[in-house]
């Protein structure tokens, strides 16, 4: 499944979660893309879930992506107006 399945709105990254996938050599646009056709990465069954219910109600959509001992995760506001990626600690 490659295509998109909801609006990203305006991106954001913290500084937190750019400096983090600098030093860690992580493609940001590759996990927000991941992100954006419904590929939630490191999450439980029942968050997968949840953001299926939010597509279909139109919450929150949650990604979180796992990297060694660190974790970047990437959050759609509900409006789909906003998509930030940020580290837990940015949370």
């Amino acid at each position: 499944m490659n295509t998109p399945l909801f609006r990203l709105g305006v991106i954001q990254v913290t500084p937190a979660a750019q400096d983090y996938a600098i030093a860690n050599g992580i493609d940001l646009l590759q996990i927000l893309t991941r992100h954006e056709v419904g590929d939630a990465g490191d999450m439980d069954l029942s968050d997968k879930l949840a953001n299926l219910d939010a597509l279909l109600q139109g919450g929150r959509i949650f990604s979180s992506f796992n990297f060694g001992s660190g974790k970047v995760w990437i959050i759609t506001e509900a409006s789909r107006h906003h998509t930030t990626i940020l580290l837990p600690s940015d949370y």
